[in-house]
C-alpha cells in the first residue's frame, strides 16, 4: 500500500517546499487572515444571524443519564442509554468550539464509549463485537461493511481493524482525506487498538505529504518511530515527506464540462484552443435564438432560429426584437457602462459599487454534444455539425433548419416564473445586489430574473449517460402547481427560498425523458403512470410513493453522483435538505440529511447550492452561514462550520431587529472547493474566502475581498495549482499552496469605460475574459504579482449585446449570452454590412 502510493510522488522545488513552510497554517496557533482593502463606497455593514442546525436535546439528555450513570458504576444502565443514543442519532449534530463547529452526535458517543472504564467497556463489547462481527460476515460491498463498522462500532474489538483496512482500500484509491479520517480515529479514539500503530503512523504521514501539510506528516513520522524504531514502514516514508508531492490534478484540462466549475471537484480548465481562435478578431459564425418577450408564460411558440455564416455575425438590428434590445441596454447600463452619461451621473457612478449583471445560462459539452438551456426547453447539439471556420460554414444549404444541427430537444415545455415570495422581496429593493442612484431602463422582473439573475432555473449537469436539468412548470399546469398567495408586509420579509420546479433525467443520447423528482399524483405532470393510478387502492400506492421517492420541495442545484449514488439539494418548505437516490430506479429515495432552515435574517434567493466531492467527502455550502461536510454514501454529517454573515438591512436603521431581511453582496454563487487538508468556502452572504481544516473544523486562514480594490465575486477556474477569480473590473489568481495567498492581479484592468459582462474561463493557453465587445487573454503566471494581458481580440456577435460568459470545447469559443448561444470562429469578412441587403 504505502509503495503504491510513494510511486505516484514527484519532486517539487526547495523554494516551493519553504514557502508553503512558512505559510502552514499548523505552524500558527491563530488563524491566519489576509486583510483585503474594503470598498470605501460601502455603507457600513452587519454581521448578520445564521441558520440553525439540527441539535437533539433528548438525546443530550439521555447522554446525561449515561454519564450519571458511569459516575456512579453503573456501567449496564450507562451501555443501555449509550446504545439508544447511537440507535436515535441519525443526523443529529452536537455543537462544540464556542459553537461554530458542529460535529456528529454519533461521532461525539463513539468517542463517550471509548473513554469508558474498563468494566464498562467490556460490557458493551458483549453485543457490539457480535454485531460488527455479523456486519464483516454478511454479503456485499466491503467498504460498506467497513464504514458501517467504523461508523456505528468503531469501540468494538473489531473497530481499530476494520479502519486500518478501510484506510488501506482509501489509500489505493488515493482518497487521502478518507484514508487519513479512518486512520486518525485508530490513533485518537479507539480504546485500545491492536493494529500495528507504526503502519498506522507511516500511512498518516503519507496522507499529510500528499494532502501538503509536510509538518503534520513529519509529526507522524515521529510518532511512529517512537513506537518501533525499525519500522520497515517508517523506513520508507521517512527523509522524503517535505520533498514529494502528489502529481496535480488541476495541471489537465477537462475534455468534457459536465457541471458548472466542469467537474465534481470544481478546479478545473477547458481544453485547448488553436491559436486562431484567440489570436485574431473573432466572428460568430453560429448562433441560435428565441426571441423574448414579456409575457413569456404565455409565449405560442417556443421553436427557435438558427444563423449561420455571414447572417449570424451581420444581423444587426434585423434579428433582434424589441424586447431583446431593452435587455441589451439594461444590461450594459445594469453594470453601470459610463457611456453616454452625464458627469453628474458619472460622479455618481463612480463612488457606488457597481452591480454585477451577467448572464444566468450555463453550457455544458462532453465528446458528442452541447446542451444548451432555452427559455422553453433543452437542445443537444451535435458538435460535428457545428461550422468551426467561416469557410466551413459557407458550405452549408440554406435554409438551415435546426434539425440540421441538433439531435434532440425536449418536449417538456419549461415554464420560468418568479417564485411569489421572491417578487415580494424584489419589490422592497432586495435580492439583486446593490441599489444604486444611476438610473437603468426599466426591465420586466421576470424577464430580468430569467436571464441575469435566478441561476438555480439554469442549473444542469451530466452524469454518466444521463443529463439532469433543473426546470419549471408545464405551461398548462401553472395554476394547479403556482404556490398559494400570502399577504406580506416590509417588517414581515424573511425569504424563504421555496421552489416550485422539478429535476429531470434525459438520456444523453437520445434525449428520451427518464424520470423526474418531485414524484406527482396528478394526471397532467410527466411523472404520473396512468396504469399505476388506475388501480383501485390509490391512496395506498401514492403513500407508498410518498415514502420511496421525493414528492414535494423544489431543486436548489445541478446534482452529483458518488459511486451509484445520485446526491441532489432540496428545498422543502424553507428547509435545506440533501436526497441520495437512486438513478437507475427513477431517483428512488436511498438516504436523507436535513442540514439546516433558512434564517429569518433571509439569503441570497437565486444563488444555487453548489456541492463538490473529493474522495469520500461531499462538501457542501447553503449561503445560510453554515457549510457541511457530509458522508456521500450514507448522508450523514461529519461536520458544520459556522462563517459570519454580512450584509445591508432591507429596512431603515431605527426598525432594523435581529431577524430582519438583509440584502447579502457575497459570491455570485455558494461554492465549496477541497484543496488538500483544507475546504475552500465561497459564499453569497459574506465577501470573504474561508479555508478550514476539513478533519477538525478550525479556521485555517481568511482573505477579505476586495483584495486590492475592485471587488472578485466568481470563480473562473483552476490550472496548475493556481484559482482564478473574476469580476467586472479585475482578475485575481490565488495560490492554492499557499493558503489564501493573491499570487498576482487585483489591480482595475479594463479601464473606466471597459466592463466585463460575463463569466471568463480558464485553459491551458490562459485566462479568458470578455470585456465590452472583446475578449482579454490574461497570462497564467502573471508578472511580478500583477496581472499581464497577452492579448486582446474584437468580436462581432452580430447584435449589440456585449459578449457573455465565455466557454472552450477544444475547438473554438462560445458564447453563452442572456438568450443566445454563439459560436466563434476567425473573422474573414466585414461585418458592417447590413444582410438586408444582400438578400
Amino acid at each position: 500500500m504505502i509503495n503504491s502510493c510513494l510511486a505516484k510522488w514527484t519532486l517539487r522545488s526547495a523554494l516551493h517546499a519553504i514557502l508553503a513552510c512558512l505559510l502552514c497554517g499548523a505552524c500558527s496557533a491563530q488563524m491566519f487572515i489576509r486583510p483585503g482593502i474594503a470598498n470605501t463606497r460601502d455603507i457600513p455593514v452587519v454581521e448578520v444571524q445564521g441558520a440553525s442546525v439540527k441539535t437533539n436535546p433528548d438525546l443530550q439528555a439521555l447522554l446525561d443519564e449515561a454519564l450519571r450513570a458511569v459516575k456512579d458504576k453503573n456501567y449496564r444502565i450507562a451501555v443501555k442509554f449509550l446504545d439508544k443514543v447511537l440507535e436515535a442519532s441519525g443526523d443529529s449534530l452536537t455543537a462544540s468550539d464556542a459553537n461554530k463547529t458542529i460535529f456528529s452526535m454519533n461521532d461525539h458517543v463513539e468517542k463517550l464509549i471509548a473513554e469508558l472504564p474498563a468494566d464498562a467497556l467490556g460490557i458493551y463489547r458483549i453485543t457490539a463485537d457480535a454485531t460488527a462481527r455479523e456486519i464483516l460476515n454478511s454479503p456485499g460491498d466491503e467498504v460498506t461493511r467497513l464504514t458501517q463498522i467504523t461508523t456505528f462500532y468503531f469501540a468494538s474489538s473489531l473497530g481499530d481493524d476494520a479502519a486500518l483496512r478501510l484506510g488501506s482500500i482509501y489509500l489505493d484509491r488515493y482518497d487521502f482525506p478518507g484514508a487519513l479520517r479512518v486512520l486518525n480515529k485508530i490513533v485518537d479514539v479507539h480504546p485500545d487498538p491492536s493494529v500495528e500503530m507504526d503502519k498506522v503512523h507511516a500511512s498518516i504521514a503519507i496522507c499529510h505529504a500528499f494532502m501538503g501539510d509536510p509538518e503534520r506528516a513529519t509529526e507522524a513520522i515521529r510518532a511512529g518511530s517512537a513506537i518501533d524504531s525499525d519500522s520497515s514502514s517508517i523506513r520508507i516514508v521517512k527523509g522524503t515527506v517535505k520533498d514529494l508531492q502528489l502529481e496535480s490534478t488541476e495541471s489537465s484540462a477537462l475534455a468534457e464540462w459536465k457541471m458548472p466549475l466542469g467537474d465534481d471537484s470544481r478546479l478545473a480548465a477547458m481544453p485547448s484552443l488553436p491559436a486562431s481562435a484567440y489570436n485574431v478578431d473573432q466572428a460568430c459564425i453560429f448562433q441560435y435564438y428565441v426571441e423574448p418577450i414579456k409575457s413569456f408564460i404565455k409565449r405560442p411558440d417556443t421553436v427557435g432560429k438558427i444563423l449561420v455564416g455571414k447572417d449570424a455575425s451581420k444581423s444587426g438590428s434585423a434579428y433582434t426584437n424589441k424586447t431583446e434590445k431593452e435587455i441589451i441596454k439594461a444590461w450594459r447600463m445594469g453594470s453601470h457602462s459610463t457611456d453616454n452619461m452625464s458627469a453628474s451621473q458619472l460622479k455618481v457612478a463612480k463612488h457606488e459599487e457597481k452591480e454585477v449583471w451577467r448572464p444566468a445560462g450555463e453550457l455544458l459539452f462532453d465528446k458528442k454534444h452541447i446542451y444548451f438551456k432555452a427559455p422553453g426547453d433543452l437542445l443537444a447539439f451535435d458538435r460535428s455539425k457545428i461550422p468551426v471556420t467561416a469557410e466551413d460554414a459557407g458550405k452549408l444549404v440554406k435554409p438551415h433548419q435546426i434539425r440540421d444541427f441538433c439531435d434532440w430537444r425536449s418536449l417538456w415545455r419549461n415554464l420560468f416564473e418568479v417564485e411569489s415570495n421572491i417578487r415580494t422581496f424584489s419589490t422592497f429593493g432586495g435580492g439583486f445586489g446593490r441599489r444604486t442612484t444611476v438610473k437603468r431602463p426599466a426591465l420586466d422582473l421576470t424577464i430580468k430574473m430569467l436571464y441575469f439573475d435566478d441561476r438555480i432555473h439554469h442549473q444542469m449537469a451530466i452524469q454518466g449517460d444521463h443529463v439532469y436539468s433543473v426546470e419549471g412548470k408545464l405551461f398548462d399546469t401553472r395554476r394547479s402547481l403556482k404556490p398559494p398567495k400570502t399577504r406580506r408586509s416590509s417588517r414581515d420579509l424573511a425569504v424563504r427560498r421555496t421552489r416550485s420546479n422539478f429535476l429531470t433525467a434525459y438520456d444523453a443520447e437520445t434525449g428520451r425523458m427518464l424520470w423526474r423528482l418531485p414524484r406527482v399524483s396528478r394526471a397532467e405532470s410527466p411523472s404520473y403512470e396512468l396504469a399505476k393510478y388506475n388501480k383501485l387502492d390509490i391512496e395506498e400506492t401514492v403513500k407508498k410513493e410518498e415514502d420511496d421517492w421525493l414528492t414535494d420541495g423544489g431543486i436548489m442545484g445541478a446534482p452529483l453522483k458518488f459511486a451509484d449514488i445520485l446526491i441532489v439539494p432540496v428545498n422543502l418548505s424553507g428547509q435545506i435538505h440533501l436526497y441520495g437516490v437512486d438513478p437507475k430506479q427513477e431517483g428512488k429515495t436511498l438516504w436523507t440529511c436535513f442540514l439546516t432552515d433558512d434564517p429569518e435574517t433571509g439569503a441570497v434567493a437565486n444563488s444555487p447550492i453548489n456541492m463538490s466531492i473529493d474522495g469520500s467527502d461531499l462538501l457542501v455550502s447553503c449561503g445560510t452561514g453554515v457549510v457541511f461536510l457530509i458522508d456521500p454514501s450514507t448522508g450523514k454529517v461529519r461536520f458544520a462550520k459556522r462563517y459570519s454573515r454580512f450584509g445591508k438591512p432591507l429596512m431603515q436603521r431605527n426598525s432594523f431587529r435581529s431577524n430582519s431581511p438583509v440584502d447579502y453582496d457575497g459570491w455570485s454563487s455558494d461554492s465549496i472547493l477541497a484543496n488538500g487538508r483544507e475546504i475552500i468556502c465561497f459564499c453569497s452572504d459574506t465577501k470573504t474566502i474561508n479555508g478550514i481544516d476539513r478533519n477538525t473544523g478550525e479556521d485555517i486562514w481568511q482573505t477579505a475581498l476586495s483584495p486590492l480594490g475592485p471587488k472578485v465575486d466568481y470563480i473562473i477556474g483552476a490550472w496548475n495549482r493556481k484559482l482564478y477569480l473574476g469580476g467586472n473590473h479585475t482578475v485575481v489568481a490565488i495560490d492554492l499552496d499557499a493558503q489564501g495567498y493573491i499570487a498576482w492581479g487585483g489591480q482595475t484592468h479594463f479601464g473606466d469605460n471597459e466592463i466585463s459582462y460575463g463569466r471568463g474561463m480558464v485553459t491551458p493557453e490562459g485566462v479568458f475574459v470578455p470585456v465590452g465587445n472583446s475578449i482579454w487573454r490574461f497570462s497564467l503566471d502573471g508578472d511580478k504579482g500583477r496581472a499581464k494581458v497577452l492579448n486582446q481580440v474584437e468580436v462581432s456577435l452580430g447584435t449589440e449585446a456585449p459578449v457573455g460568459n465565455l466557454y472552450s470545447d477544444g475547438e473554438r469559443i462560445w458564447v453563452r449570452g442572456a438568450c443566445r448561444l454563439y459560436a466563434l470562429a476567425p473573422k474573414t469578412w466585414d461585418t458592417q454590412s447590413d444582410p438586408k441587403n444582400e438578400q
